[in-house]
């Protein structure tokens, strides 16, 4: 570099009334022009010159000066040249030589076959080949089908391309399918009519196209797919663990037609793409149980969350996000710009935290909030208005609710008719109205307890579980144990527990299963051995633990909303409630009748976090009172509590 550098300064140097000369490298060649004034000197130049009085004998003797300082400077070039080379062949050779890899190898090999190819065949570039041709040699259109040219040959596939493209790419394919995905083979063949004997399908002269997928188009970035389709896609989920597991991808001929028939051949393509498959986490943990390779190949996985704590932050995205919403719902249905109330957004916001089943959660769910927003927007035009109200957002509501109405008020009106028997009225001693979910509706279910002397030690008999193994799942099974546990603690601390309690959701024709009703069963059975009766006014709900605490448990909203439903229909009478966890008050997000109905106190809720307070409130008598009945009772079957001697 430094000899370089001063050699440039030298030749620059020369300078002959402003005549110089340059030195330019042309391939392995150093060729010598003459410069003026730092510029190339041509034909058109020194004409020039030569009008504004250059003479030719004036110019001859320039150039001899020139040419005297040309050849030492030449020479040394020419010398430090090959000096340069000889070093250069020894550093060379002191290298430690290493074998080319793999690809470069196919690559070198591809090439040489290439030109030999070519060499061989070179008449490809002399214009279309003619059929009726005299020449014999290298390779000739076949009969019957249309001239071939260097293009048939030499054309390359283009699997995928991102110029231009910034960063890794991110490829996300909806509805995807093997083809969509890995690409495929065109093989190209094409039909001949040859005399006497038809049509013949005849190969391609420069084989297959490779036609790329998502996978070659997402090469150095990220492909992106929802689970399910890929596992509803034929051949792409086996397609996907291979290339996961080889690092290719493979296209084969004809695509999915060619791989289940398994005559189309498969051409193997290196990829390196991070693979990404969205679902959810019960679909991925039952794949990993059928699968194996797939928990090796996935070894990452990254959970959402499906709601949001209220914050000023997340209500300010659910407002950015419901703007964007109507304003291209907007678009779509070609209407006027719409705006939202803030009515409108208090009451998006409002379902939010209900979808979330909670009152400090927003739920993460866009796609259906979405919905919402989707079918409010349509009201409001349908009204002829450019904004959104809460109104509209409560018409969308109410007709999906309407969409289940019939079934909804089937139920309804099957309870309302005592079809399905359950009290909101009375008292009753050992039954309870207990809850449950179906669909997107509560229901109340009636749970009867008949207690009973035991011969032996004293057990709970499920009326449901004796009906088969099916009837109950193991969430219920167990809560009964649970509820077994309470009573050993409570009773049969000395003397073996002497009751037997037999217990039955009554007109309970399915399954059942979870533990959302142990502290009803609890209740219910405290009643049965004491004898104090329940008020029918009230529902129950909530799992509990062995020592009498009031457990959360999921749907409260529905659940509530389905008991006073029925209150309703058949009338309030002012004194009718519900008994919940105190653990679920954070997920109340009430509809607004019955918040309503709370308020004006014609409905009540009532939060226990133990089995004392419910008893308490369901019968009107204080826990103590009723546990001394109930050990007095059962000391008459078996007087499992008589008092030690000191």
């Amino acid at each position: 570099e430094a000899w370089s550098s001063d050699f440039e300064s030298r030749v620059s140097g020369v300078n002959i009334e402003g005549f110089g000369i340059a030195f330019i490298q042309n391939g392995n060649k150093l060729m010598v022009a003459y410069t003026k004034d730092g510029e190339p000197l041509d034909k058109a130049k020194v004409g020039e010159l030569m009008k504004n009085g250059l003479t030719q004998e004036k110019l001859a003797k320039i150039q001899k000066v020139l040419a005297s300082a040309v050849e030492p400077l030449l020479a040394e070039y020419k010398a430090k040249n090959q000096e340069f080379g000889q070093a250069q062949k020894k550093l060379a050779e002191s290298q430690p030589q290493s074998a080319p890899p793999p690809e470069q190898k196919k690559a070198a090999g591809y090439v040489k076959m290439l030109t030999q190819f070519a060499a061989s065949n070179y008449q490809i570039f002399m214009g279309k080949i003619d059929s009726a041709s005299e020449d014999e040699g290298g390779i000739k259109d076949a009969p019957g089908q249309s001239p071939m040219d260097a293009d048939d040959f030499f054309e390359a596939s283009v699997l995928s391309s991102n110029r231009g493209e910034k960063g890794a790419p991110v490829v996300w394919v909806k509805n995807p399918t093997l083809d969509k995905v890995f690409g495929k083979a065109d093989d190209n063949r094409r039909t001949m009519i040859i005399p006497g004997v038809g049509l013949v399908k005849g190969g391609a002269p420069g084989g297959p196209t490779l036609i790329g997928g998502a996978i070659q188009q997402a090469e150095g970035g990220f492909l992106v797919m929802d689970f399910m389709d890929v596992l509803r896609a034929p051949g792409l989920y086996q397609a996907l663990m291979s290339a996961a597991k080889t690092g290719e991808a493979s296209m084969v001929e004809s695509g999915l037609q060619g791989l289940m028939s398994g005559k189309g051949e498969a051409y193997h393509v290196p990829s390196k793409v991070k693979i990404v498959m969205i679902g959810s986490p019960s679909l991925r943990m039952m794949v990993e149980r059928q699968d194996a390779d797939f928990a090796l190949n996935f070894q990452a996985s990254a959970d959402f969350e499906s709601t949001l704590k209220v914050s000023e932050e997340s209500v300010a995205g659910y407002v950015q996000f419901f703007k964007k919403a109507v304003m291209s719902l907007a678009r779509e249905l070609k209407q006027e710009a719409t705006n939202l109330t803030q009515d409108a957004m208090s009451a998006l916001v409002e379902q939010g935290a209900r979808m979330a089943e909670s009152n400090r959660k927003l739920t993460a769910q866009f796609g259906a909030l979405y919905s919402v927003v989707r079918e409010a927007t349509y009201w409001a035009h349908e009204a002829g208005r450019t904004e959104v109200r809460r109104e509209d957002v409560d018409t969308a509501m109410q007709t999906r609710q309407d969409r289940d109405e019939v079934y909804r008020q089937h139920m309804l009106q099957t309870y309302k008719d005592n079809v399905f028997v359950v009290e909101t009225t009375g008292k009753k001693v050992g039954q309870i109205n207990g809850l449950a979910v179906m669909g997107s509706f509560g229901v109340p279910m009636r749970i009867t307890v008949v207690p009973s002397a035991a011969a032996g030690s004293g057990e709970i008999i499920s009326v449901d579980r004796q009906a088969g193994p099916s009837q109950t799942g193991s969430s219920f099974n167990k809560a009964l144990g649970i509820v077994e546990g309470f009573l050993q603690n409570l009773f049969a601390q000395k003397r073996p527990f002497p009751a037997r309690l037999s217990i039955s959701y009554e007109q309970n024709y399915g399954g059942i299963d979870g533990d959302s009703a142990t502290s009803t069963e609890i209740y219910s059975i405290l009643s049965a051995l004491s004898g104090v009766a329940i008020g029918q006014n009230f529902a129950v709900t909530g799992s509990a633990d062995q020592f009498g605490n009031v457990q959360a448990i999921g749907g409260v909203n529905h659940k509530i909303e389905g008991f006073y439903e029925l209150c309703k229909a058949r009338g309030l009478t002012g004194d009718q409630g519900i008994v919940i966890p105190q653990a679920n008050v954070a997920d109340l997000q009430l509809s607004a009748e019955v918040v309503q109905a709370v308020k004006d106190g014609k409905f009540h809720i009532y939060a226990v976090s133990h089995i004392s307070q419910g008893l308490e409130i369901l019968t009107g008598v204080a826990y103590s009172e009723i546990l001394s009945k109930a050990r007095a009772n059962l000391s008459a079957m078996g007087k499992p509590e008589a008092k030690s001697k000191n």
